[in-house]
C-alpha cells in the first residue's frame, strides 16, 4: 500500500477513489442526548445506543476526552469562521488528547490511537468486494477521506487498497500528541481529479456518500454516491446513487456485459 505518496508518482491509467466514513464503513453511530465518555466506550464496544445525533471519528475522539460533540462542533465552527486562530484550535485539541492519554492505561499517544482506530473502524461486510471488483477491472484503488489519515491507512491495510491520500494527519512528540497537520485535500477533495488527470491518468471514478462528496463525485469521470444522508439531495447530483449493494451490483453487471 502506498501511503502519503505524491499523486504525481502514480503511474496508472485508471484510479478509483473512495471516501471512508459512511461509504466503506457503515453509517455513523447514534448517541443519546447529553452523551458522556462512557457512551462512546459503549459504542466502541459494539453497543447500539438510541439517539437522534450521530457520532463520527473526530466527535467520538473528543467525547472520550470529555468534550461533548456540541462543544467540539461549536469550537470547530468558531475556527472555521475565523473567530479563533488555527493555533488556538489545534492547541486545545492537543491538550485534550494528551489529557485523555495520560488518564488512560495506554503508554503513549501512538498506542492509544492504534486502539481507537481499531475499535472505531466498522467496515461494511461487502467493502472488500467493492475493492476486489475495482481492482479486477484494472483500477488502482485509493482512499481520500476527511477523517484522519491514520484511520484511512488502517482501513486500506484491511481492505488491501493500494494507496491513501493524506488529509488530516496526527503528529507525535515523545509519546504524546503534537499538533495535527491539515494536508492539501483536507477541506476540499474535488481538486484531486484534475490533478490526477493532468499527470496522464485517463479515468478517475469516485465513491462517496455525504454532502462533502458531491463535488468530487461530479468532477470525476464517474461518480457513485451511497444514499444514507438525509441532508443530501441525491436525485439532483450527476452521479449514480443507491445503496452500497446497488453500486456493487451495477459494477458487477457491467463486468458481465463487457
Amino acid at each position: 500500500m502506498i501511503s502519503g505518496q505524491n499523486i504525481e508518482e502514480l503511474d496508472e491509467e485508471k484510479v478509483a477513489l473512495m471516501d471512508l466514513e459512511g461509504t466503506l464503513t457503515s453509517v455513523k453511530r447514534s448517541i443519546p442526548e447529553d452523551p458522556d465518555p462512557e457512551d462512546m466506550e459503549k459504542i466502541l464496544a459494539g453497543e447500539n445506543l438510541e439517539g437522534d445525533e450521530e457520532i463520527g471519528y473526530w466527535t467520538g475522539l473528543h467525547l472520550l476526552a470529555e468534550e461533548t460533540p456540541e462543544k467540539y462542533l461549536a469550537r470547530w465552527r468558531k475556527w472555521r469562521e475565523g473567530n479563533i486562530s488555527t493555533e488556538e484550535f489545534e492547541s486545545e485539541n492537543t491538550r485534550l488528547w494528551n489529557n485523555l492519554v495520560e488518564e488512560s492505561e495506554f503508554e503513549s499517544a501512538e498506542d492509544f490511537l492504534e486502539w481507537y482506530n481499531e475499535e472505531f473502524l466498522n467496515l461494511r461486510e461487502k467493502a472488500r468486494d467493492l475493492v476486489e471488483l475495482l481492482q479486477k477491472k484494472g483500477y488502482t484503488t485509493g482512499i481520500i477521506s476527511h477523517t484522519s489519515t491514520s484511520l484511512s491507512i488502517h482501513a486500506a491495510e484491511k481492505l488491501e487498497i493500494d494507496f491513501v491520500v493524506p488529509t488530516w494527519s496526527f503528529n507525535f512528540e515523545d509519546g504524546k500528541f503534537g499538533r495535527s497537520e491539515m494536508k492539501k485535500y483536507a477541506e476540499e477533495k474535488s481538486h484531486i481529479v484534475d490533478e490526477l488527470e493532468s499527470t496522464g491518468i485517463d479515468t478517475v471514478i469516485f465513491f462517496g456518500n455525504g454532502s462533502n462528496d458531491v463535488n468530487i463525485a461530479e468532477s470525476a469521470d464517474r461518480g457513485f454516491l451511497v444514499e444514507n444522508k438525509d441532508c443530501v439531495d441525491y436525485e439532483s447530483t450527476d452521479a449514480f446513487t443507491g445503496t452500497f449493494i446497488d453500486i456493487i451490483n451495477t459494477l458487477a453487471e457491467e463486468e458481465v456485459n463487457q
